[in-house]
């Protein structure tokens, strides 16, 4: 996606894994220094990231803390 910006092009990814996905849209953000924001909500990236590391803070099992 990156190189499809820095030469003026249409990209086009997929990606199922969401940890890829944060990844790929980290590295893009950072070099178009924008913030993507998610069509169907509204919300930014930034807050939708903020969100689910709230919820997994909130639920200790899921990010493996269970015992």
């Amino acid at each position: 996606m990156v190189a499809a910006a820095k030469t003026r092009r249409i990209g086009y990814g997929v990606e199922l894994d969401p940890i890829y996905c944060d990844v790929i849209l980290t590295r893009l953000a950072r070099f178009l220094k924008a913030d993507p924001v998610l069509q169907q909500t509204g919300k930014t990236f930034t807050q939708m990231a903020t969100e689910r590391s709230d919820a997994t803070a909130e639920r200790p099992e899921a990010a493996g803390g269970a015992q």
